[in-house]
């Protein structure tokens, strides 16, 4: 058994050291050179590197060719500023920079120069070691592109000759294209504020322009039969890409939100356009592979690259593989998106122009001034460690559940009573205390009633929570329940906001695992308002016994003599008058919770505020002046009930004067959807408080008795059944407005016919 575990042991840690996360291949770091790798068609010679001319030294090489192992085969050019090289009949082209000038000259696949090949180039710009110095040639063109700042020159052999031609000046990107019809170079560049793209043939004349964005960083690629400009607009997010056909000239233009950097056209293997963009994704890097000709607006999903690598540097696409790299990494895929290879390397490139070359057994990434080699390791068993990741990414979490799922069932009893006792609405005063008295947890009406903010700390003994006014019948309930350890309930009268409300209170014990005694909740349900509600059905039934008496005193007092003195015959008018008023008063309590269902008939608006207004005698109320502004129409309500409603509000506003001389307004108007009726005075206003609370069922300020609180809960109830709303508005010492806005309920052309009759 332990030689078995002993080889387990040696195979997997082999599998690991191969694998690399898992991935068909990985990319090491092999090499790292100071300077810009060039191709070069030497046999010989692997690589070409341009090296930065250093400060401190003049013998050090400009140019250096190497063997494919990095061996140096080759120095030259000591002390040179050399700032690009291409390959160049049987040679190189090479351009350094000489006494303020651009000197090109052509060498010997040995680095050894021709005989009558210099050219000496002015230009109108400082040329600094700053400046940007491009020299781009594809094998197959004769024309080789130099760039000089913003300034591009073409460049062609004429015998033992070099012979450059100025094209343009203020160009953003140029590139020697390969000979696609007739086509050989690509350029864009600047004229005022429009910009433009150009296709250049071998005669140097431009056989297709078309307008692009004008744009300070911009990248031209040469795909397929497409050129294709990469521009970044400034001012603006993302990408414009302008793609011309190099047989019918037509171009197509799209704007894609990802940084150009990050995006690479190629042709795929059908021959179609394809881009490669990488883009993110809830915080992850994603790559996206779609069609080049119809790029959609929201880009597909495409692959999520895992791990973390750091910022994007850019995206390569060489054959059928595309390569990510990252500040901190390199990621390889297929076409499709497969991941090939992941490897978090710092690769410590600059931020500067980066170019892929691919060689037989790995790729070289370079910059200007630095340039790496990383070569391919292929891992054999990478699908064994991704297998086991897998079954690691799965079994983990799984025992991780079972784990939760054991202590879930250990604690779900009591965790879950204490949770719903405290989070669910309406559920009272709760109050958790632990074995030894101390405050462990309340919900927001125990803390709102101990007056215990988020800051105050707990763990401490409940009675130092309970120094307020008003909860000393609670703590006696919390102190016996704490001595005698076992269930209690009782009714308590507790002070709320200078209110006496009276709760019944309910001391449960909580053990723990081990059956010891692990503290107790302290729940509380306020019953003043079914108490209330309570006290208003006796107080229905009570009404509904007045009825009786309030008839026999009306039926008598329209049996007294008709031959009354005019004073007492308006008296007996005001007798009948508000008896029959006490006795709407009386059936409003009764009505209590009884049908909702409305009897709706035409009702004038104004008519119904002016009946509301007779209601109230001068002789009972001498303080108040009514003030009558109504402009009313016709609307199909129950009379009844609206009348009741805005009678509440009424007598609401005529309390609010508190005996004190005052005006009570009654208005009403309308708009083609609905009447409105506004109840306003010149009372004492509410504040805050009173003004949130006074929609709540049976809340009442007078602290007389004379508030039932079911005044405000008739009027919301009445707009309710009427799909209308309430609007109260109060400012203390101004007053309180109340507004009824009522749906008309009626059809137009009856309504107004309606109102035109009454107002005539």
């Amino acid at each position: 058994m332990r030689s078995v575990a002993l080889i387990l042991a040696m195979v997997w840690a082999s599998v690991s050291v191969m694998a690399d996360a898992g991935e068909p291949y990985a990319l090491l770091r092999t090499q790292q050179w100071q300077g810009r790798v060039v191709r070069t068609p030497n046999r010989t010679a692997a690589f070409a590197v341009i090296a930065p001319r250093p400060t401190w030294s003049s013998t050090s090489p400009g140019v250096v060719l190497l063997r494919a192992d990095g061996t140096v085969l080759q120095r030259a050019f000591p002390g040179a500023d050399v700032r690009a090289m291409i390959a160049w009949e049987q040679g190189y082209l090479i351009a350094t920079v000489d006494s303020g000038a651009v000197r090109l000259r052509t060498v010997r696949d040995d680095l050894t120069p021709r005989q009558q090949s210099d050219v000496m180039i002015r230009s109108e710009q400082m040329l600094d070691a700053g400046t940007p110095i491009r020299l781009d040639k594809h094998p197959e063109s004769s024309v080789a592109l130099l760039s000089v700042g913003s300034t591009v020159y073409a460049v062609r052999q004429r015998t033992a000759d070099l012979l450059v031609t100025p094209l343009e000046q203020r160009v953003t990107a140029g590139l020697a294209m390969a000979p696609t019809g007739r086509g050989r170079i690509a350029l864009s560049y600047s004229i005022g504020s429009s910009a433009f793209l150009s296709i250049i043939d071998e005669q140097l004349q431009a056989i297709a322009t078309t307008s692009v964005p004008l744009s300070d960083d911009a990248r031209i690629l040469h795909v397929g039969n497409y050129v294709m400009m990469l521009s970044t607009v400034r001012g603006t997010q993302g990408t414009v890409v302008t793609a011309l056909d190099l047989t019918t000239f037509a171009t197509f233009t799209r704007t894609i939100p990802i940084e150009q950097h990050v995006i690479a056209p190629w042709i795929d293997s059908d021959g179609g356009l394809a881009v490669a963009m990488l883009t993110t994704r809830s915080g992850r890097p994603e790559l996206v592979v779609t069609s080049g000709n119809d790029i959609p607006e929201v880009l597909p999903e495409g692959t999520f690259i895992p791990g973390e690598y750091g910022m994007p540097r850019c995206v390569h696409v060489s054959g059928d593989t595309i390569v990510v790299t990252f500040a901190g990494g390199i990621v390889t895929t297929d076409a499709d998106g497969t991941i090939l290879s992941r490897d978090a390397c710092v690769l410590g490139l600059p931020l500067d122009h980066e170019e892929l070359f691919c060689t037989r057994d790995g790729i070289i990434l370079s910059t200007r001034s630095a340039s790496i080699v990383m070569t391919r390791h292929e891992q054999p068993l990478w699908f064994i460690v991704r297998g086991v990741d897998t079954i690691t990414r799965l079994v983990i979490p799984l025992l991780l559940v079972s784990l939760a799922v054991v202590f879930w069932a250990l604690y779900r009893r009591q965790r879950r009573f204490l949770d719903a006792v405290i989070d669910i609405p309406g559920a009272g005063v709760v109050i958790v205390l632990d074995a030894n008295g101390r405050l462990v947890r309340t919900n927001e009406r125990a803390a709102a009633l101990m007056k215990i903010t988020r800051s105050v700390p707990m763990r401490r003994l409940f009675r130092s929570y309970m120094q307020q006014k008003g909860l000393e019948s609670l703590a006696s309930f919390i102190e016996h329940a704490l001595s005698v350890r076992t269930s209690r309930t009782d009714r308590v009268m507790i002070e709320d906001a200078d209110e006496q409300r009276e709760f019944v209170i309910t001391s449960i014990p909580l053990v723990g695992l081990l059956g010891q005694a692990a503290g107790f909740i302290i729940s509380g349900v306020d019953i003043t308002e079914a108490l209330e509600r309570q006290r208003l059905v006796n107080w229905a039934q009570l009404a509904h016994d007045m009825q009786t008496n309030l008839s026999t005193i009306r039926l008598n007092a329209e049996q007294l003599d008709e031959g009354l003195d005019q004073r007492n015959t308006e008296r007996r008018r005001r007798i009948l008058f508000q008896v029959g008023v006490l006795i709407q008063r009386v059936r409003d309590l009764v009505s209590v919770g009884r049908s909702d269902e409305l009897v709706r008939l035409p009702v004038h608006s104004a008519e119904l505020c002016t009946e509301i207004r007779h209601e109230f005698d001068p002789v009972m109320f001498p303080h108040v002046t009514f003030s009558m502004k109504l402009r009313g129409t016709m609307m199909n309500v129950d009379k009844l009930k609206i009348s009741r409603a805005v009678r509440n509000a009424v007598e609401n506003a005529i309390k609010a004067l508190r005996g004190q001389e005052g005006t009570v307004e009654i208005a009403t108007w309308y708009d083609p959807v609905f009447v409105f009726i506004r109840i306003s005075d010149s009372g004492v206003g509410m504040d805050t408080e009173t003004l949130a609370n006074m929609m709540r069922p049976y809340f009442t300020t007078a602290k007389d008795g004379t508030g039932t609180g079911i005044g405000t809960m008739i009027m919301q109830h009445v707009m309710d059944l009427h799909n209308g709303t309430l609007r109260v508005s109060s400012q203390p010492g101004v007053g309180t407005q109340v507004i009824f806005r009522i749906p008309h309920g009626m059809d137009i052309r009856h309504r107004y016919r309606a109102t035109e009759e009454q107002d005539a």
